[in-house]
């Protein structure tokens, strides 16, 4: 006779159930946790590049504001000496505004004079709304910036690895003492208006219009040593000669209505690379460049 199985789960049919849900539960775990990481590196990308585009169009207005823009054919500029001015390059405070090699007009600073806040304003110790600001663009090593600056300061990203042959973006101003040139609006472009005497306004384009009265003066060369020095932009790729970070492009001559200016825009080229599982991504890719072309009110005054 027959006896009826008694019901429930035998010890084995236990322990082969639990691990089966223990694997479900690990694929289940190792799924969410991969698409988390993705989420967060997809995030941290999109922060980078959103942070580059910001800084690009902060550039582009500045160069859009700006009274005079030091061209490549003014050689160099000293920055002074400190880690936070250093080029990346020659490991110094000296700047060549043209690159060496590869035939690129333009190399790794961006230097420019912004005229006064205030029109008519004072320009002494106390007052420097009426001061011309002065106003410098360029890459520091990683490595030196962190070094160069006070752990807890806001300046300082803090280490990362391969710091070494990575660039942070800074920012230079200082206002010009007094005595630099009093108020004086900028050259206008060919074919805009120009004062040509007291209260007079020429908007006809030609050689007339380069009667520029009264003559203009440009601020010293060399800007004052100290200043302000902030970090604009962090995880930033190294550029090449043959790539700078600006460069100058000369318009077709059929853009200049008299050949006294040069007409010029100024090309911004930034890229990104952030560390992703311990190995190097590029943005916005590989060869590849976040690219903005700003046009100057004026350019090349001489």
């Amino acid at each position: 006779m027959n006896k009826n199985r008694s019901e429930g789960l035998t010890l084995a049919e236990l322990l082969v159930a639990m691990g089966i849900l223990a694997i479900l539960m690990t694929a289940v775990i190792s799924f969410f946790t991969s698409t988390s990481k993705g989420a967060v590196q997809v995030n941290s990308q999109a922060e980078l590049q959103q942070d580059i585009l910001n800084v690009e169009q902060l550039l582009a207005g500045r160069i859009r504001e700006a009274w005079y823009i030091y061209t490549p054919d003014r050689g160099q500029l000293n920055l002074g000496s400190g880690q936070l001015r250093q080029n990346p390059l020659s490991n110094n405070g000296t700047w060549s505004l043209t690159t060496v090699t590869g035939g690129v007009p333009g190399g790794h600073i961006l230097a420019m004079v912004l005229p006064p806040e205030q029109a008519g304003a004072n320009c002494t110790g106390s007052v420097g709304t009426g001061c011309f600001r002065f106003y410098a663009y360029y890459p520091v090593r990683r490595s030196v910036w962190v070094a160069g600056t006070a752990a807890d300061a806001a300046n300082n990203p803090g280490p990362k690895n391969n710091d070494a042959n990575t660039w942070v973006l800074a920012e230079m101003r200082v206002n010009y003492p007094p005595g630099a040139p009093a108020i004086l609006p900028p050259q206008p472009l060919p074919g805009a208006p120009r004062p040509l005497g007291a209260g007079t306004l020429n908007s006809v384009p030609g050689a007339a219009n380069y009667s520029y009265s009264p003559a203009i003066n440009l601020p010293p060369l060399v800007p004052p040593g100290t200043g302000q020095v902030n970090l604009l932009a962090d995880n930033l790729l190294p550029m090449t000669a043959s790539q700078p970070m600006f460069s100058f492009v000369q318009e077709p001559a059929s853009n200049n209505v008299h050949p006294a200016v040069n007409l010029q825009s100024v090309v911004i080229r930034i890229a990104a690379v952030q560390q992703v599982r311990g190995r190097s991504v590029q943005l916005p890719g590989k060869n590849r460049f976040y690219e903005l072309r700003a046009f100057p009110g004026n350019l090349g005054r001489r």
